[in-house]
């Protein structure tokens, strides 16, 4: 064959290739080479040609024939790299890449296609450096853009990988890929910023995700997962739905479904949607963890351990569920064991506040730790969680006229239908507008007809799922010079916030008023009697004692306290929350009853509804040779039910360590005695504070055998049982936890006097 045939039959054999025309292509290609078996670049479109053929055994051969024969060219080793790709010989594939690379230093496509292979296998750092170079030199080349943005969202340089998957998208924006890709960046964006807190930066994040893709689920998620923690459930549901309408099999839109009627209290409905996702995927771990929290929110607590205890089986590691578990043994008593818990998930994530604040919160219920012990977990949350911010710090500009109206801002999760709100209720709501400018931050995601009261107690403003430094610059705008913790280390706390110091003055009160520990925290709203002088030591905070450890709105919903028949059976009763029950209480309770001969126990809380509770309580009183039939356990009721619940009691029992507050003042509004014991702890006072209010300060034991006898002696005058339940809604509505007026009065001046320290640098 002459030369300008042969050389006739190679270009056939190159628009055949053109053409897709594989088969003549390489017919045209092997006629050829059998005329002229050295020529290098035939041997390398051959290679081309079988592995667009779809047979890299046959490319393989062509392209190493190829590479065999001189001189040497990066693209027959970047074809190689195809070859060994598509043979799944990674490594082989890196060493052809970059011997081309080495041969031309500017193939972009080599470039990009080592980067990739290197992201593959974990390194990033090599990557993207070479996908760097490939998009320089090609800033088209959307494949490079798009596995750079993978390198870099892997290293966390989140900012970049968007970058560089619009830039993907601007080079071809049909591409269905670089598409889904950014929207899949926005979703893990959004996901990060959830995970941290910070849901209105999640839901920004996951709405430009549905900017670029409408129907991406994943994106579709993430706005609904975000839009439940800004406190927007009923339009999750929405999203919801529509993510279910485009993949019913995608578990995680069940998951999030669930959440967002668990927020609007649809609890059955929102056990069906993560049961759904557990079907379609069993080992999913949010799912479980989730369907914990439902069991839970029903009383269940049984139930909700061995979810989280399956959530746990599946990810030994999964923070969450483990915080969950821990408050599920606390409701079981098996306090020790969630303290273990607690400390276990520290280990893990030792800059985790919130779990932190949880262990300090169930210290404080221990009988066996004592006040120095739970003084020095607030010191450590302190140090780890609150110290670092102090960096942070910046001046203050508020104006210094030390007359003005103040400017007062109370934080809290709790402004709604709940027990701290009716101990810090009647302060918020009823303050001097001349002396004092309210403003109120909520990080409640949930709304009520209570929440219709706090808003119109001043400005409010919504913070939930915004991030720390965010309201700390909302509060430093608002000009505030008071900042008051309404909460404590209790449940969805803001405790890092005030650690950011967004204000002058700061102060915790009411809501758990035993002191934070922190260092940013200046006063501390207590009593006489909480912290009575010379034990200022028992907290960091600067005590300043109020005329009582708090005020008390009466409720308007309850019913006339009424007098039980003469003939009764005398009760005893305890309607706090149940984690305080314990079982050495249960056992102290059973000796009352074994003291006064026919009387009876009616206990009632929501985790009575699970029936593990309640066997640990009859099985206790069994064990203590009390006839369960003498006991009584009710669960949840409404807040009416729960009120007229106390005209069937004569003699409330405090719990201890960690006595009752809003719930023994409603007991006493309803004409029922309560007996407490008065202990070493801020926790374990309340309850005398509050009695020696009411004028029962012989109701105050010192120890249990004086807690047993105060209750006995009681229970067998029921001539002053009778002149009690008519007696003692007077005498609280003349008492300073009731007097409003007087107790604002004491509080404004507070604020007052605080605000002059601060103006003199004191």
């Amino acid at each position: 064959m002459t030369v300008t045939a042969a050389m006739n039959l190679l270009e056939q054999a190159l628009e055949a290739y053109s053409a897709h025309r594989l088969d003549t292509a390489r017919e045209r290609c092997q006629k050829f080479l059998k005329d002229q078996p050295r020529h290098a670049q035939a041997w390398h479109l051959l290679a081309v040609i079988e592995l667009a053929h779809g047979d890299p055994d046959a490319a393989l051969r062509a392209a190493n024939k190829a590479a065999g024969l001189g001189p040497r060219h990066a693209e027959f080793f970047h074809t190689l790299g195809l070859v060994h790709k598509a043979l799944g010989q990674s490594d082989a594939a890196i060493g052809a890449y970059r011997k081309a690379i080495e041969l031309n230093p500017e193939l972009a496509p080599s470039l990009n296609n080592l980067g990739n292979l290197l992201r593959e296998s974990g390194g990033h750092g090599e990557a993207v450096v070479l996908l760097r170079r490939a998009v320089a030199l090609c800033p088209s080349l959307t494949e490079a853009h798009n596995n750079l943005a993978s390198s870099l969202r892997q290293l966390g340089q989140h900012e970049q990988a968007l970058h560089h998957y619009r830039e993907a998208l601007r080079a071809d924006p049909d591409n269905p890929v670089a598409r889904e890709n950014l929207a899949g960046a926005f979703a893990e964006l959004a996901q990060r910023h959830l995970d941290r807190g910070a849901a209105a930066k999640a839901l920004e994040a996951a709405a430009e995700a549905l900017r670029v893709a409408p129907d991406h689920v994943p994106a579709l998620i993430a706005v609904g997962n975000a839009l439940v923690r800004v406190g927007r459930p009923t339009e999750a549901v929405r999203v919801f739905e529509r993510g279910i309408e485009l993949d019913a099999r995608h578990a995680g839109v069940h998951v999030g479904m669930g959440n967002a009627l668990h927020a609007l209290g649809r609890i059955e409905e929102a056990a069906q949607s993560v049961t759904r996702a557990l079907e379609i995927d069993p080992t999913l771990t949010i799912a479980h963890n989730n369907l914990g929290n439902l069991h839970a929110a029903r009383g269940d607590m049984s139930q909700a351990e061995a979810c989280y205890r399956r959530a746990l089986e599946l990810d030994s590691h999964f923070c969450d569920a483990l915080n969950n578990l821990a408050g599920v043994l606390v409701e079981l008593d098996r306090r020790s064991d969630a303290i273990g818990v607690y400390r276990r998930l520290l280990e893990l994530n030792p800059h985790q506040p919130d779990a932190h604040s949880n262990l300090i919160f169930n210290l404080d219920l221990d009988p066996d730790t004592t006040a120095d012990q739970q003084l020095r977990e607030k010191l450590r949350w302190d140090e780890v969680h609150a110290q670092p911010l102090s960096r942070l710090h910046k001046p203050f500009d508020n104006n210094r006229n030390p007359d003005r109206p103040l400017r007062v801002g109370y934080v809290s999760a709790d402004f709604r239908k709940h027990s701290a709100a009716a101990a810090f209720g009647p302060v918020v709501l009823n303050h001097n507008r001349e002396n004092i400018q309210t403003f109120l931050y909520s990080n409640a995601a949930t709304r009520d007809r209570m929440t219709e009261r706090f808003e119109s107690a001043g400005v409010f403003r919504k913070i939930v799922g915004h991030d720390d430094a965010r309201v700390s610059e909302l509060i430093r705008g608002d000009g505030i010079d008071i900042l008051v913790d309404l909460s404590g280390h209790s449940a969805f706390n803001r405790l890092t916030l005030f650690a950011l110091k967004p204000a002058p003055v700061q102060v915790t009160a009411w809501g758990l008023a035993v002191g934070t520990g922190l260092s940013a925290m200046d006063y501390l709203f207590t009593d006489a009697s909480m912290v009575p002088e010379g034990e200022e030591h028992l907290v960091r905070e600067t005590p300043w004692r109020l005329p009582c450890v708090l005020a008390f709105e009466p409720p308007c919903d309850a019913p006339e306290p009424r007098a039980k028949p003469d003939g009764d059976a005398v009760v005893f009763g305890c309607m706090n929350r149940f984690s305080k029950v314990t079982t050495p209480m249960l056992r102290l309770w059973a000796s009352l009853l074994r003291r006064v001969p026919k009387s009876r126990l009616l206990l009632k809380a929501v985790s009575l509804n699970d029936e593990v509770s309640r066997r640990r309580v009859t099985g206790v009183m069994r064990e203590e040779g009390v006839d369960p039939a003498r006991i009584e356990l009710l669960g949840g009721t409404t807040h009416v039910e729960h009120l007229a619940t106390f005209n069937r009691i004569d003699v409330l029992l405090d719990p201890f360590p960690q006595t009752g507050g809003v719930s023994l003042l409603e007991g006493l509004w309803m004409g029922t005695p309560s007996v407490t014991l008065r202990g070493g702890t801020l926790p374990s006072r309340a309850g005398s504070a509050l009695l020696a209010q009411a004028g029962l300060p012989h109701c105050v034991a010192h120890n249990t055998d004086g807690y047993v006898q105060i209750a006995a002696t009681l229970a067998n005058d029921r001539h002053t049982l009778a002149n009690l339940k008519t007696q003692l809604r007077d005498r609280l509505l003349n008492a300073p936890v009731c007097d409003r007026v007087g107790y604002v009065n004491a509080v404004e001046s507070a604020y007052r006097q605080m605000w002059r320290k601060w103006l003199d640098g004191s």
